[in-house]
């Protein structure tokens, strides 16, 4: 039995070292975060540490409490970019980090801001009515960074504006 719980550990250190946050605080961050961007993606707006929320629509997860079960908090990098959104993760065996979903802005219906306390989520809508959720965070990864998570939205409500020729995004939710 014994052994059993040593290998359970074992496998949870090596997954757990898999989706870390990377080297946030370091000062080759930036370029460490904006390398795998694809150049046909454009100038990239905003970046830092992250949480992604896949099939989520903002603070539903939480609102809905033991109802919905655990919700799926994933850690990483957020890349906003001219043309995508990217969310990335480290790789700590080759010291880099890997794309692991991209949204390209042309899929994108909406956005908006999720609010619960002092939390923002960035809510996006795709064109085929599912739903991702994005927040900024702090370099530690341990408290939310609002005011980032908010000026991103705005940046990609504006540029939605823009494309669709009216207000196809709004503060709050669809």
């Amino acid at each position: 039995m014994k052994k059993y719980g040593i290998s359970i550990l074992a496998a949870l250190a090596i997954l757990s070292g898999c989706s870390t946050i990377g080297p946030t605080d370091s000062p080759e961050f930036a370029t460490l975060v904006q390398a795998p961007v694809p150049k046909g993606d454009g100038a990239v707006r905003f970046f830092g540490a992250a949480f992604w929320y896949p099939n989520q629509r903002g603070f539903t997860d939480v609102r809905n409490g033991m109802l919905s079960g655990t919700p799926t908090q994933i850690a990483g990098a957020l890349v906003v970019a001219d043309k995508a959104i990217l969310f990335e993760q480290w790789d700590d065996k080759a010291k880099s980090y890997d794309i692991v979903k991209r949204i390209p802005v042309d899929d994108i219906m909406s956005v908006n801001v999720d609010s619960m306390g002092l939390g923002r989520r960035v809510v996006v809508r795709h064109k085929d009515f599912s739903f991702d959720s994005f927040a900024f965070t702090r370099p530690s990864g341990h408290f939310q960074d609002a005011d980032q998570t908010v000026a991103a939205a705005g940046y990609l409500q504006k540029f939605l504006k823009e494309r669709n020729g009216s207000d196809a995004s709004s503060s709050a939710l669809d």
